[in-house]
């Protein structure tokens, strides 16, 4: 017999969606905008969804983290199934699943200071120990994302939207999340300020070991960032695979129109 302690474990995905279907309205007005979607995403990787506007891929985003309901289908996450979860497990859930927003303007409350926007998730989920605790954390997240400490006295007003952007990277990463859902984060910046965000999001990915849902229409930031792409179209995939194939050779028309329209990601400003 083989020797058991010599044969590799089989990990797990973190993440796994199966014939999921999200619909709009009731009745005979029923528009389905997720229609039997199924995806699988591994520890440490990075899945890109792309599409079109109202393709359906903000959606699948939004559903697999239960911010809106699905009418049926299966998500589980880390063994876990995430539509079935009570509240309380819903709650230790989202600890570990986190999302950035595609304007980072509007996912900062304006009326808070960055010291508080970052420290509000300790808060909530009670992960700290203390104001000491949450303002060490704080700095350090702030630091991870690239910016100095003297922004958490400022208001999101006083930052460009690159800075908006990081700011809202490190309020996601507060309580150590392992999958981030990154919804069009860099479709609101302008192409430099993009490459430099793509460059930060790998790099923490590299060095946190994060699982990325990718969120995008742009190809060219697709290839920067991710392993694996899902095309979608009218709620469904349509085509998946590395990155590179797809992008190389894509099976779809479809995929090759995305792919012929995606511009080129600038290289970071020095």
């Amino acid at each position: 017999m083989p020797n058991a302690a010599a044969t590799p474990a089989i990990i797990a995905p973190l993440l796994i969606v199966d014939a999921l279907r999200v619909a709009f309205g009731a009745g005979r007005r029923t528009q389905t905008v997720v229609d039997s979607v199924s995806f699988r995403v591994a520890r440490g990787e990075a899945l890109a969804l792309v599409g079109e506007s109202g393709s359906g891929k903000t959606t699948v985003g939004r559903a697999v983290l239960r911010l809106i309901p699905a009418q049926s289908g299966r998500v589980t996450f880390d063994s876990r199934d995430v539509l079935a979860a009570p509240p309380a497990a819903l709650r230790e859930l989202r600890r570990h699943m986190q999302i950035i927003f595609q304007d980072p303007g509007g996912s900062l409350n304006p009326r808070l200071r960055i010291r508080d926007v970052l420290a509000e998730p300790l808060i909530v989920h009670r992960a700290h120990t203390g104001k000491d605790h949450i303002e060490s954390q704080c700095r350090a997240m702030l630091d991870r994302c690239g910016m100095p400490p003297s922004s958490l006295d400022r208001f999101p007003h006083e930052f460009s939207g690159g800075q908006k952007q990081r700011i809202a990277i490190a309020r996601a990463l507060m309580l150590h999340p392992s999958l981030i859902v990154c919804d069009e984060p860099t479709s609101a910046l302008d192409v430099s300020v993009q490459a430099q965000i793509i460059n930060l999001l790998s790099d923490l990915r590299a060095s946190l070991g994060l699982s990325y849902l990718f969120i995008s229409h742009d190809f060219a930031v697709v290839r920067a960032l991710c392993d694996r792409v899902a095309v979608m179209r009218e709620g469904k995939i349509i085509e998946s695979g590395p990155c590179d194939r797809v992008i190389e050779n894509p099976v779809h028309e479809y995929t090759r129109a995305l792919v012929d329209a995606a511009p080129r990601l600038g290289a970071p400003a020095a």
